[in-house]
């Protein structure tokens, strides 16, 4: 059995970097959704990296969901606040306009 040369072994390494840096430059963009196809990642260095970086993926995709599903949720009683405020600084204004009247 020979042993595989240098050459093979730095292209092999230096594709799977190529995919690494592909799969953070993605997540660093907030693109989630970008994959490696684990089955058919060999049982090497990188794949527990591989592992990981999906799993990563996945964690921060469904921690940014759950984040969008707060601010939402946020916004809303911002708004509800916010035209409840309008609403009482009316009235509050009626009733200094009509205290003025009067006096």
């Amino acid at each position: 059995m020979s042993k595989p040369s240098v050459g093979k072994y730095r292209k092999r390494v230096n594709e799977k970097l190529t995919q690494l840096k592909e799969m953070i430059a993605h997540i660093a963009a907030g693109d989630f959704s970008k994959r490696f196809d684990l089955s058919r990642i060999e049982d090497d260095e990188f794949a527990e990296i591989f592992v990981g970086l999906d799993l990563m993926a996945d964690d921060l995709s469904k921690t940014m969901q759950e984040l969008k599903k707060s601010k939402s949720a946020l916004e809303k009683r911002i708004q509800k606040r916010e035209t409840k405020i309008a609403s009482l600084s009316k009235s509050i204004s009626r009733k200094i306009a009509e205290q003025q009247i009067i006096e």
